[in-house]
């Protein structure tokens, strides 16, 4: 084989390569900017209710995609009590409130908020 031809070929490939492992680099980067609830503040909880709404606020600084907001509660000592999630399809740029209403778990004492890529 032409050595030319070999590294023209080699390079072609190796830019086909890279560009496939890119697209895992692309895509939705998600941020939680702030919580809201109507049960407690700064994410203990101050008594277990039913039905309560909380509402998380995500950014996506990255690509449209969709992105999975999750509300968990933890103990006390961090252990995971509950854990609930809702998928959203996000555009570029774009911020959004996500709304949760759930009964909160008797044993929870603190919450928190996440978003990722889903």
């Amino acid at each position: 084989m032409n050595r030319r031809k070999f590294i023209v070929t080699t390079g072609v490939c190796s830019t086909v390569g890279v560009s496939g492992c890119l697209d895992s680099l692309t895509g939705p980067q998600p941020r939680v900017v702030d919580m809201e609830t109507d049960y407690s503040a700064s994410g203990a909880i101050l008594q277990p209710e039913e039905d309560t709404t909380f509402e998380i606020l995500v950014v996506n600084e990255g690509e449209r995609g969709e992105v999975r907001v999750v509300l968990t509660f933890y103990t006390e000592e961090d252990h995971v009590v509950d854990r609930h999630s809702k998928t959203v399809e996000m555009m570029s740029d774009e911020q959004r409130r996500v709304e949760f209403e759930v009964d909160v778990p008797g044993d929870a004492d603190e919450f928190a908020g996440g978003a990722e890529p889903a």
